[in-house]
């Protein structure tokens, strides 16, 4: 090969190297593109799996209130049907406390009675008061007594109205509490209803998020590829031009090795010459010699 040859293959080299520098850069880029959006993908992936585990608690507690509305309603609906058989009830007692009542012309609860009896007869015991006003409290004690004994028989009859009343009032304040459990449950399910569709909703967004990043993490990715295949051949061919310029190279030398050697030949012909002749040998002509055997022994 010729210099030209070689100028021209030089040329090839610096050539190939600013491609490759080239290549490299939009390698870079890419490897940058397709990191950035696999860490997207990845993101987006774990904020679904966050929005996921969100709604399995949400339903979670859903179905648990939804139970208990189920159950509370059940409860409260025995409820009104007890209140409902003790209010009967309580309708046929307060008619036949009536009747009785009426059949013993009285008036007044025997209960009521008692208690106005104790409180004015305290008063008396604990109060200063004159003569006639003791005397107008005792003629009432006497009256509300002599009261009380006449409706004494149908303190029964009250007292069964009475402890009627009672569990009315607590049959109807069960009911009323089990309602107020059955309307708050009831709300807070669905509270959480309405938070699993908010959350299905944005996760269906999410996902066509991560799903459109990662197709552009596929497309940086096959680019990335093309570019680093293109990379590989191209470092291919410059090592190729590298092997070319070492060929030359070696070829250079040889054939300088060459000359070298056809040049001491011809010097060796000449000092042997002058040896023949027994003419004086100069120290050129010595290092002919030396130099023979260099090259003679560099061959071994």
């Amino acid at each position: 090969m010729d210099e030209a040859e070689r100028e021209a293959i030089n040329k090839q080299v610096t050539e190939k190297k600013a491609a490759i520098d080239q290549l490299r850069k939009e390698l870079n880029l890419l490897n940058e593109q397709k990191e950035h959006w696999f860490t997207k993908k990845e993101e987006l992936n774990s904020k679904i799996a966050s929005l996921i585990d969100e709604i399995k608690k949400s339903k979670t507690i859903r179905d648990e209130c939804s139970q208990l509305v189920k159950e509370n309603k059940v409860k409260r609906d025995e409820l009104h049907a007890q209140l409902h058989e003790k209010l009967e009830k309580c309708k046929a007692m307060n008619k036949e406390r009536a009747d009785v009542l009426a059949k013993q012309q009285v008036k007044g609860d025997p209960a009521f009675l008692q208690r106005e009896i104790q409180k004015l007869e305290q008063m008396i015991e604990t109060s200063v008061m004159s003569f006639d006003k003791e005397k107008q409290l005792m003629k009432r004690i006497n009256e509300l007594k002599k009261q009380y004994k006449d409706v004494e028989k149908t303190s029964g009859v009250f007292a069964q109205a009475a402890a009627a009343n009672k569990e009315i009032d607590s049959l109807r304040a069960q009911a009323n509490e089990l309602h107020k459990i059955v309307q708050i449950k009831a709300k807070e399910s669905q509270e959480k209803h309405n938070l699993i569709l908010t959350l299905s909703k944005e996760i269906d967004e999410l996902r066509k998020q991560e799903q459109d990043a990662f197709a552009k993490f596929l497309e940086f990715k096959t680019k990335f590829a093309e570019i680093n295949e293109k990379l590989k051949n191209e470092l291919g061919e410059l090592n190729q031009f590298y092997a070319a310029l070492g060929e030359i190279k070696a070829g250079a030398a040889e054939q300088k090795h060459r000359r070298m050697r056809q040049e001491l030949e011809k010097m060796e012909g000449q000092v042997e010459e002058k040896i023949k002749k027994r003419k004086k040998l100069t120290t050129e002509d010595l290092l002919v010699f030396q130099q023979q055997a260099e090259m003679e022994e560099g061959k071994k």
